[in-house]
């Protein structure tokens, strides 16, 4: 008797494998920076971080994080780390995407199908960037700018639903 079936994923200790490699990556890269191997400064720089460079990179990263795991112009990055099968229908190719079932590739899918684990790992990338990259810059400003007008349009969108909502409403009583 089948009581309940559930996806056959790989084993947590994976993806713990993986996180405490890159980390320990990190912390060897920042030790290596105080032995004055890398000259980075990156500390000083921290304490320094004004108000609106905050706001600029967190509005980077929101974007950023936006553009890989929702944004169709990326969905080639996503395709990366999926199962693809192309099937004919009706006279036409489409393209069926499955999860894969177990390995690096996973774990990659799960980092991009995830927000809050996307936004972590590209929040290292802009800040690190931001830091070390001066140039880069005018990139994150970009990103910002791009978020502020994402945030707009998602919230006139809202707005308009509701007085939509709120009109119909207004219509079906009388």
């Amino acid at each position: 008797m089948l009581v309940s079936t559930k996806e056959k994923t790989y084993p947590v200790s994976y993806s713990l494998l993986w996180s405490t490699f890159f980390f320990v990556v990190l912390i060897v890269i920042f030790a290596l920076s105080e032995l004055e191997f890398f000259n980075f400064d990156v500390v000083a720089n921290i304490e320094s971080l004004t108000t609106f460079e905050f706001v600029v990179l967190a509005l980077a990263t929101q974007r950023l994080t936006r553009l890989f795991v929702y944004d169709g112009v990326f969905q080639f990055v996503r395709d990366c780390t999926l199962d693809l099968n192309e099937v004919q229908e009706n006279g036409q190719t489409r393209i069926q995407r499955f999860r894969p079932k177990a390995g690096f590739k996973r774990l990659c899918y799960e980092l991009l199908a995830c927000p809050w684990c996307a936004s972590i790992w590209l929040a290292l990338i802009v800040v690190t960037g931001y830091f070390l990259f001066p140039f880069l810059q005018i990139l994150w400003l970009i990103l910002a700018f791009s978020s502020l007008a994402s945030i707009m349009q998602i919230t006139t969108n809202l707005l308009g639903w509701q007085a939509e909502k709120a009109k119909n409403h207004v219509l079906n009583e009388s």
